[in-house]
C-alpha cells in the first residue's frame, strides 16, 4: 500500500513542475497582456504586446508608455497575464483532488486489520475521494 502512495506522488510531482517550466515563454505571444518595470524608479506598466524578438519587446498598445519598443535588458520586471480561467484551474483542482483524497481513502482503508473501528473502513476511499475533490476544487477556484 505505501508502494501505492510512493507512485502515485512520484508520478504527480513531474506533472506539476514541467507545466510551470515553460509557462512564461509559452505565454509571451502577441497580443498578450503583459506588466513590465522600468529602471530606475522601477514604474510598473501595462500593455498589450505586439512582437516579442530575442533581444526587444514591441508593444500594440500601451497608454502610459513613452514608446512602444523596449530592449529586454531594460526591462526588470516582466509578468504575463494568465490565460486561463478559473473554471479550468477549478476543474484540475477537483480532479487532481478526488485522486489524491481516494488514494489517501484506500491507503487509510487498506491499513484497517479488523476491530470494531474497521467497520467503516469501506466508506474511507469516497468519502476521502469527495472531500478532496471539494478541497482542491475550492484551492483551484481561489488560485
Amino acid at each position: 500500500m505505501k508502494r501505492l502512495a510512493i507512485y502515485i506522488i512520484a508520478a504527480a510531482l513531474p506533472c506539476l513542475t514541467m507545466s510551470r517550466a515553460n509557462a512564461q515563454d509559452a505565454r509571451l505571444k502577441p497580443g498578450a497582456v503583459i506588466r513590465f518595470g522600468l529602471p530606475p524608479r522601477d514604474s510598473l506598466y501595462v500593455g498589450t504586446l505586439a512582437r516579442v524578438t530575442p533581444d526587444s519587446l514591441i508593444l500594440l498598445r500601451c497608454s502610459a508608455c513613452n514608446r512602444l519598443g523596449y530592449a529586454r535588458a531594460e526591462v526588470n520586471q516582466l509578468a504575463v497575464a494568465s490565460p486561463y480561467n478559473r473554471g479550468d484551474r477549478t476543474l484540475a483542482g477537483l480532479g487532481l483532488g478526488a485522486l489524491i483524497g481516494g488514494g489517501l481513502g484506500y491507503l487509510s482503508a487498506a491499513s484497517c486489520h479488523g476491530g470494531d473501528r474497521c467497520d467503516l473502513a469501506a466508506l474511507a476511499v469516497p468519502f476521502g475521494g469527495i472531500a478532496g475533490a471539494i478541497l482542491g476544487a475550492a484551492v483551484g477556484f481561489m488560485t
